[in-house]
């Protein structure tokens, strides 16, 4: 069932991210890993589907830092994505798309006036249409983000509505290279909203990329992203984020297919 607050500035509470990711949200981008290198005089066409699960923390501090209060947040998601890459051209065209099912803590005043916090289930629905600029040792890529709900925001009150995805890629995806994101993969949340971290491209079969994330995870935690070859064609790919905070595990689990067409 879809569930929107009537305030949802003072009633719903978010996690806070350990970084002001609105503000950065522009500049920190990366390479959805199911984009595997090609020749530049092919033309490619991806399809994707993922699933995945986890939780992340709800953590209201004082002004000294203090925990004051905190939740544990489950959610699952299924994302999926449709692009193309165009023969002898650097342009990589497509859209991704999200649905995830989240839990959201109200703050109430029951029959005696006492203030209590509710728990609210919500699904929220993602779509991404987006473009990339793909060289050989520098990707760029901006893409527009839709969502009919709220995102999780920077404290445990503010919500989100982002309007902008995207990576930045720095080196050849067939060998290392760095890259840093932005709401650019389906499995957003699992995966969290920001990635940063190295890739590993040298095995054609097994592409590796460490990293860090966070949001809507409360603090910073390690991602690690695998696409496996299973034939020309197909991949399958393998993601895990993990961290804590305030004694809460956090953690996001998903698992997906690539299937690539290649002309």
């Amino acid at each position: 069932m879809f569930f929107s607050s009537t305030n949802p500035l003072k009633s719903i509470r978010r996690p806070r991210a350990s970084i002001k990711f609105c503000s950065l949200g522009i500049i920190l981008l990366t390479l959805p890993l199911q984009y595997v290198p090609i020749d530049s005089d092919s033309s490619e066409t991806n399809i994707s589907l993922s699933g995945g699960t986890g939780s992340y923390g709800v953590v209201s501090r004082g002004c000294e830092g203090q925990v004051l209060e905190k939740h544990k947040i489950n959610f699952s998601e299924l994302g999926g994505s449709l692009d193309h890459k165009f023969a002898g051209a650097p342009l990589r065209i497509g859209v991704r798309s999200a649905y995830v099912n989240d839990r959201v803590l109200v703050d109430d005043i029951n029959a005696s006036g006492v203030a209590v916090t509710q728990s609210r289930r919500e699904n929220i629905l993602t779509i991404n249409p987006f473009l990339n600029l793909e060289g050989k040792t520098v990707a760029a890529g901006i893409g527009y983000f839709y969502a009919d709900h709220s995102l999780a925001g920077t404290d445990d009150v503010t919500r989100i509505n982002p309007r902008i995805s995207g990576y930045f890629r720095i080196g050849d995806r067939r060998k290392t290279y760095w890259s840093t994101s932005y709401l650019s993969t389906p499995a957003f949340y699992s995966q969290g909203y920001f990635q940063t971290g190295l890739g590993f491209g040298q095995d054609p079969k097994f592409d590796f990329w460490l990293g860090m994330s966070v949001a809507p995870y409360d603090k910073v935690g390690f991602l690690a992203k695998t696409a496996i070859r299973l034939n020309r064609q197909l991949y399958l790919n393998l993601n895990g984020r993990f961290g804590s905070s305030a004694e809460i595990f956090e953690h996001g689990v998903n698992v997906g297919l690539s299937y690539r067409i290649l002309k």
